[in-house]
């Protein structure tokens, strides 16, 4: 029988079952158990207590709490895992005052959109393959933002994203993981090719 968003209740539940060893994160479980019944107003009532919960432990612990949620639900699309009030009231406070308190630390940058704050966390840590995944598919995610409305017109400055796409390039190469590897570096040729046509059909200044 086909349920619908069968896998995406099953990682609810999963997602509970790996989060309940943390008490800070009980009231978060109960957020995603009515989620899980399809109570989502019941569940976005729980937020409230999660933030009072995740306000009590140190800065340590919050740090830990934030980067662990991070981690878990980075691949779910959506604000489901993530709701407004746990990102703006937990989340992206605590990745502010933890990049204040140690900008040498390459963690709290690696959550940030910005290609300069990935950039800068993976060069605090070049060996993280993680990062350096994460830095090459958000300059993919810009320049094809950028690129969409091709051949009618190019979303932003063509010949800066060009370099961006090199400095994608080498990153890319870097990568240990082959399939990884050959994939970015495909996409960045097409591209690469999308853009220099662009620049080459654009009439002389």
């Amino acid at each position: 029988m086909f349920y619908w968003r069968k896998d995406s209740f099953e990682k609810l539940a999963t997602l509970q079952e790996l989060l309940a060893q943390h008490p800070e994160l009980t009231e978060y479980c109960e957020y995603l158990r009515l989620l899980d019944r399809g109570l989502r107003r019941d569940a976005l009532a729980r937020l409230p207590l999660l933030l009072q919960a995740l306000a009590a432990p140190d800065s340590s612990r919050r740090r830990a709490i934030a980067s662990l949620l991070l981690r878990v639900t980075e691949h779910e699309p959506g604000h489901r895992l993530m709701p407004q009030p746990l990102l703006v009231g937990f989340i992206e406070p605590t990745l502010a005052e933890w990049r204040s308190a140690c900008p040498q630390d390459p963690e709290p940058f690696r959550w940030s959109k910005s290609i300069d704050d990935l950039a800068f966390a993976l060069s605090l840590d070049p060996g993280c393959d993680y990062t350096r995944r994460k830095l090459v598919l958000r300059i993919l995610g810009h320049v094809g933002y950028a690129a969409h409305e091709l051949p009618a017109g190019y979303l932003g400055e063509a010949q800066d994203d060009l370099e961006l796409l090199r400095f994608a390039r080498q990153e890319a190469s870097l990568l240990q993981d082959v399939d990884a590897r050959a994939k970015y570096l495909d996409m960045i040729d097409r591209d690469e090719l999308d853009i220099a046509e662009h620049l080459n059909a654009r009439p002389p200044e």
